[in-house]
C-alpha cells in the first residue's frame, strides 16, 4: 500500500467516525430525481447554478447535496471540466473512467499543494526563529 491509497483508506475508515450517515432528505431526493430525469450523460450535464434556480435553492445547497449523494449514498453523480459543464450521472464506461481520472488528477495537485505549503511553512517558522535569536 502506498501513501496515496493508504491515504484514501484511512479517509473512507474515519468519515463521521462514531455518527451514523445521514438520513436522506427530501432535498436530496429530489436532486437526484432531476438528475435521473435530466442529467443522465454528459452531454447533458446541468450547471449547479441552474439546478439551484429549478429547485429553489443555494449553490451550496446543491454541493452538500451533491457529496451526500456521492459519499453517502454513493450514487454516481459525476461532473465536466469540459462543455457542457455541469453535474451528471455517468451512463457510458468512458465517462467513468474519465471522471475518475479527473478526480486523480485533482488529489494530486492537492497533494502537491499541501507539500508546497507544508515546506513553505515550515521554511517561514525557521526564518521567524532565527530573527527571534
Amino acid at each position: 500500500m502506498n501513501l496515496f491509497t493508504g491515504h484514501i483508506k484511512y479517509m473512507h475508515n474515519n468519515h463521521n467516525k462514531g455518527t451514523a450517515p445521514r438520513a436522506p432528505t427530501d432535498l436530496t431526493n429530489q436532486l437526484w430525481q432531476y438528475l435521473e430525469k435530466h442529467c443522465q450523460g454528459r452531454d447533458n450535464a446541468k450547471k449547479q447554478p441552474e439546478i439551484a434556480a429549478i429547485m429553489g435553492i443555494s449553490v451550496r445547497e446543491v454541493r452538500h447535496l451533491t457529496e451526500i449523494l456521492t459519499v453517502e449514498q454513493e450514487r454516481p453523480v459525476a461532473s465536466t471540466i469540459h462543455p457542457p459543464y455541469g453535474i451528471y450521472i455517468p451512463v457510458l464506461k468512458e465517462e467513468r473512467e474519465e471522471y475518475i481520472s479527473q478526480l486523480k488528477a485533482r488529489i494530486m495537485a492537492m497533494f502537491k499543494r499541501l507539500k508546497a505549503f507544508s515546506n513553505a511553512t515550515a521554511s517561514d517558522i525557521i526564518k521567524q526563529m532565527r530573527l527571534q535569536l
